[in-house]
C-alpha cells in the first residue's frame, strides 16, 4: 500500500489491504480527504467554526482524515478532537506555521518537545528537507503511538521519560494533582 496524491494534491493510498481485499481508504475517508483539501488553501471568515462542524459531522463517519499543512508533509489527524480538525483544513497555528517556514530551510535540524502527534514535525521535516533533520519527543503513549505512525524519515521520534513503562507518566500525574 503506497500513499499516492490526486491531481489537487489530497493524498489518497493505491493498492489493495491484505485484510479486507478492498481499498485502504474507506470511501468516507476519501470523502474527508476531499473535503479537507477544498477548504484549507482558503481563507475566509467563520472557517474554524465551518471546519468544527463539518469536521464533526466526518468524524461520524471516518474517525481520521489526512492533512496536506505545507508542500510534501502529510499528517493524519483525528477528527474526533477539535484540534484535528482544524489541523485537517489548515486553521491550526497558522501564525507559528508560518513562523517555521520564515526560519526553516534545507539542512537545518529542528527539535519538537512535546510533539503529540507529529503536526509540527511533519511541517518542519518538509522544509529542513532530507538533507536536516527533526527530533521529536512525546510523553503520552497515546499521542507518541501516532507521532510514530505520522512520521517520516528525517525525523527521529523519541518518548519522553525514559520510555520506561514502569513508571507512571509525571506529567500526567502533575496535571492529576492541579485539578
Amino acid at each position: 500500500m503506497t500513499r499516492v496524491h490526486d491531481d489537487i494534491g489530497t493524498p489518497v493510498f493505491s493498492g489493495e489491504s491484505p485484510l479486507t481485499g478492498q481499498n485502504a481508504l474507506s470511501f468516507s475517508r476519501s470523502v474527508a480527504n476531499r473535503v479537507g483539501g477544498i477548504i484549507s488553501p482558503v481563507r475566509f471568515r467563520g472557517k474554524e467554526r465551518l471546519t468544527n462542524t463539518i469536521g464533526s459531522i466526518a468524524s461520524r463517519f471516518t474517525a481520521e482524515a489526512d492533512c496536506n499543512p505545507v508542500k510534501g508533509a502529510f499528517v493524519t489527524v483525528p477528527l474526533s478532537e477539535r484540534i484535528g480538525r482544524l489541523m485537517w483544513t489548515g486553521c491550526y497555528e497558522t501564525e507559528l506555521v508560518s513562523l517555521l517556514k520564515a526560519v526553516l530551510s534545507p539542512g537545518m535540524v529542528c527539535v519538537d518537545v512535546g510533539a503529540q502527534i507529529g503536526y509540527f514535525s511533519i511541517i518542519s521535516a518538509a522544509l529542513v528537507t532530507e538533507r536536516g533533520a527533526v527530533h521529536s519527543f512525546e510523553p503520552d503513549p497515546g499521542s507518541f503511538s501516532c507521532l510514530v505512525k505520522n512520521s517520516c524519515s528525517s525525523v527521529h521520534f523519541r518518548p519522553l521519560d525514559g520510555g520506561r513503562k514502569d513508571r507512571k507518566n509525571r506529567l500526567l500525574e502533575d496535571r492529576r494533582r492541579r485539578s
